[in-house]
């Protein structure tokens, strides 16, 4: 547990390194992980195993934007690019293997990935089993007409 407990601390290291990568520019996310650098104090704290045979990234795919596949049939979307930002800062190969959400769990204990990246929420009972890094919020909002002149402010008062 201490060792997976390591690694996420590691992955969310990584991932407030990438904050500073980001770019306002029109590239596309290729052109901006192909920019990204190696960190080689980041880097030096990657378990060896991991740098030499990468780290096993389990994804459930498709859930657009988070995760699909291109014309190609190539895994991309924002979770894809942002496990290939931690791959390249690290310095190690990140493969991305399509894994049905209901099983990433349990591929995760078994030992089949390494990481899950899939838009999978922090819970409670999850974290009986699972350290998280937190990186992504998702939810629902309501837009309604300039000035609200319904007064909606929930669900509950679009009745």
């Amino acid at each position: 547990m201490k060792k997976a407990l390591g690694f996420a601390a590691l992955l969310a290291t990584s991932v407030l390194i990438l904050a500073g990568c980001a770019s306002s520019s029109t590239s596309t996310g290729d052109a901006m992980i192909d920019a990204i650098k190696v960190d080689s104090f980041s880097a030096s704290l990657v378990p060896e195993n991991y740098k030499t045979k990468g780290i096993n990234v389990g994804s459930d795919i498709p859930y657009a934007p988070m995760e699909m596949f291109d014309e190609n049939n190539n895994p991309i979307g924002f979770d894809i690019d942002l496990a290939n930002a931690i791959g390249k800062k690290l310095g190690v190969k990140m493969i991305i293997e399509k894994q049905a959400f209901d099983t990433l769990i349990a591929s995760l204990e078994s030992g089949k990935h390494d990481i899950a990246i899939s838009s999978l929420s922090d819970t409670i009972e999850r974290q009986a089993k699972l350290d998280f890094v937190d990186y992504f919020n998702g939810g629902a909002s309501l837009l309604v007409a300039k000035g609200n002149p319904n007064s909606i402010t929930s669900i509950d008062t679009l009745c």
